[in-house]
């Protein structure tokens, strides 16, 4: 009668979790996208001013594009209040993408050298303490001194001279390679590079403000314009210059989704072969010792093989990487949403794989507990033995929570810093081996990663797995789940000191990557329906009859129906009935995220769609034109403006030099001095200025409580009505 009660409890229990872990996760869905329509209406970006047209002949790079486009687009524009600011042609330049890496990287090495000596004889050696760091061109005396500094920090192994070619770190400075290098190149090879490519048909096109581009959108859909007597369609474009992957436009649609089918076939394959190596000869051992009466007790086994998972996640991590980076995604919002979902299929598959082994490890405990007492007449593993015997279920729950924690919970989080730290100590001795690498080249491998969302998976994965235990009755479930919440917690810790420390700058621009979050979500979600109905099968009353059949008579169904519903669920057909259940759930929680959630999330925002691109493009630094760096190199190149396009470089915004006839207005240095004479128009309200005005008034009030408390004033802190020298003894 006890056993009977307590699975009633956990029958029930189990139920309120699954209704309020449904109901948080459509309104976390519901929060979030109001949060993201809030956040774009009330801001103006540059995705606000472009439309991306599509169906262009593709156009050698010997022709004007750009200037025959912007044409084009005027011509079909006439009549409609929209002017083009200019047009941005996407290239394919799969072939020469090193070559233009490595150029734009040297001309912003020697902008950076050619800037500084402009502000130094210009007077404003005062602002530049606020750029990120300060370089110079390859060969200068700067580099000098900088091996005289890596020589007394101390002798390096030679061995890491050529350690950067195992560890794929490539520097361009192999004194055996033959390949031209960036300061070889003579201006005509550079001209000749940038004619010999072609567009990919596609274009972006930069309107005055965002009403203009509205009204150009509408003119244009409802009248295809023709270029070279193709028609041509155009849309809005959900990206910002910045997320776009300029290097893979040239990458056709076809060709993404062949990448993504052979990309998931390897992966298949590298997590059947990481199975073969790591789990095989661990498994094969703890199995052959789990019938042993003496051996199968413990947290050892199930910690190791956590162990063992743990380092094959890592592994996976790293090729659903590669594999990403080879897919040719177009945004960087598609290449995170395919890293985060392949990496949280695998990991899940790896983890049914692993599951398994554990019911092993428990079959060997369950045969050693009832040789030594005679606790189950019923130890196998089997369904039936486990929704029906507490004991058999207290075994399974024991090796799992072995397996979990601390193996999947919390030693990957607390090694994770540690492998990060690592990591760059090897980049750095890497670079202190070789004095013939740039400061900018240094500055690219030891830089801070960009913060990603991989963390979802990692997340869904630890929640699947403490979902699953709700199918078990046992008393001490809460641990694990305590052990959950310190996971978060410590996750969410880590993950905020990552990324206000050690992360470079990253851009999230739209819900994608959120919205497949989550449709994620409904996995964990799906768990718990399964492990109702396990529960639900396997639940007896105080008289021994399944609570199901009796479930059914207290409804006035007939015998009949009852049988039915007991030749429907048995033990040969429950995991049948919950595979059901599982697909069943997550069909109608992701119909309900496209159809229902958007309808619930929407925000009706006032935008002001008249501020002007330039107001816009003045504190932004990376626009459609300075983005792309074919853009920026037919500029110089082949164009041979006066005042070229200067390529938008993260950590080298200093550098952008405004040029209004070319479409970029972006000046840091004017800003920083407008700053700093009071000038500067705030355009946007921002966090940073609130938290400003927060330390004035804290100023402000610790100001008068010194002065009513009788103590003088900081000396950095005078006002304007205090005196200029203060009296040593009030200095002390």
């Amino acid at each position: 009668e006890q056993v009977a009660k307590m699975e009633f409890f956990y029958f029930v229990l189990v139920l309120v979790i699954y209704i309020t872990t449904t109901a948080f996760a459509f309104w976390f869905a519901v929060r979030q996208r109001r949060l993201g329509a809030k956040v774009a209406a009330e801001t103006t970006t540059m995705q606000d001013y472009v439309l991306l047209a599509s169906g262009l002949p593709k156009m050698s790079g010997t022709m004007k594009v750009e200037e025959l486009l912007t044409e084009a687009f005027e011509k079909a524009l006439e009549g409609v209040d929209a002017e083009v600011v200019g047009v941005s042609p996407c290239w394919d330049f799969r072939i020469f993408k090193g070559s233009v890496e490595e150029q734009v990287c040297f001309e912003m090495e020697l902008l950076e050298t050619e800037t500084e000596a402009r502000m130094i004889e210009a007077g404003k050696e005062d602002i530049t303490p606020l750029r990120s760091a300060k370089t110079s061109a390859r060969g200068s005396a700067r580099d000098s001194s900088r091996r005289r500094m890596l020589d007394s920090e101390g002798p390096i192994s030679k061995e890491f001279r050529r350690l950067d070619q195992y560890l794929g770190i490539r520097f361009d400075v192999d004194e055996d390679n033959d390949d031209i290098k960036p300061e070889d190149r003579k201006p005509r090879a550079l001209k000749a590079m940038v004619e010999a490519l072609y567009t990919t048909g596609q274009a972006y096109v930069v309107l005055r403000t965002e009403a203009q581009r509205n009204r150009a959108l509408t003119h244009l859909q409802e009248n295809p314009p023709k270029v070279f007597d193709k028609e041509i369609t155009v849309v809005a474009e959900d990206s910002e210059p910045e997320t776009i992957l300029w290097s893979n436009l040239g990458t056709k649609p076809g060709e993404i989704v062949s990448n993504i089918i052979i990309g998931c076939v390897v992966l298949v394959i590298a997590v059947f072969l990481l199975d073969i190596i790591f789990y095989f000869p661990s498994v094969a051992y703890l199995i052959s010792v789990s019938s042993v009466v003496g051996h199968s007790d413990g947290g050892l086994q199930g910690t190791i093989l956590g162990l063992l998972v743990c380092a094959c996640n890592q592994i996976v991590y790293f090729l659903i990487g590669l594999i990403a980076d080879r897919c040719g995604f177009r945004s960087i919002d598609d290449h995170q949403r395919f890293y985060v979902v392949g990496y949280t299929a695998s990991v899940f598959i790896n983890t049914l794989i692993d599951l398994c082994v554990v019911m092993l490890l428990a079959q060997g405990y369950t045969m050693e507990q009832a040789i030594t007492s005679q606790i189950s007449s019923d130890s196998s593993m089997s369904v039936k033995s486990i929704a029906e015997n507490p004991a058999v279920q207290m075994t399974v729950y024991l090796k799992f929570s072995e397996y979990i924690f601390p193996s999947c919970l919390l030693i990957p989080f607390l090694a994770e810093p540690l492998v990060c730290h690592f990591v760059f100590q090897v980049k750095k001795w890497i670079v202190r081996s070789r004095p013939d690498v740039s400061v900018q080249q240094a500055e690219i491998q030891l830089a801070c990663p960009p913060f990603d969302l991989a963390r979802y998976g990692d997340i869904l994965i630890n929640v699947m797995l403490c979902c699953g235990t709700l199918a078990f009755t046992y008393r001490d479930l809460y641990i694990l789940w305590i052990c959950l919440f310190v996971s978060l917690v410590m996750i969410y810790c880590w993950d905020k000191y990552r990324f206000l420390r050690v992360s470079s700058r990253s851009v999230f621009v739209s819900q994608a990557l959120d919205i497949t979050a989550q449709h994620l979500s409904s996995v964990p979600c799906a768990i718990c329906a399964a492990c109702l109905v396990f529960r639900l099968y396997g639940m007896k009353d105080v008289e021994g009859n399944q609570f199901l059949a009796k479930w059914f008579h207290v409804k006035d169904w007939v015998d009949s129906e009852a049988a039915k519903v007991g030749r429907l669920v048995n033990r040969d057909t429950i995991m049948l009935v919950i595979s059901v259940v599982i697909v069943l759930h997550i069909y109608v929680h992701t119909w309900a995220l496209k159809n229902l959630v958007p309808r619930w999330a929407d925000v009706v925002e006032k935008h002001d769609e008249e501020v002007d691109y330039q107001t816009t493009s003045e504190h932004i630094p990376c626009n459609w034109f300075n983005g792309n760096p074919i853009h920026v190199l037919r500029s110089k190149y082949l164009f041979e403006h006066k005042s070229p396009v200067v390529a938008y470089v993260v950590g080298r915004e200093y550098l952008l030099q405004p040029v209004p006839e070319l479409g970029c207005y972006y000046d840091m240095a004017d800003t920083l001095l407008a700053r700093k004479h009071g000038h500067h128009q705030k355009v946007h309200q921002t966090w940073s200025g609130q938290l400003g005005e927060v330390k004035d008034s804290f100023h402000e009030l610790k100001t008068d409580v010194l002065e009513k408390i009788g103590r003088p004033r900081s000396i950095s802190g005078n006002s304007p009505d205090s005196p200029k020298s203060v009296d040593p003894a009030a200095k002390v």
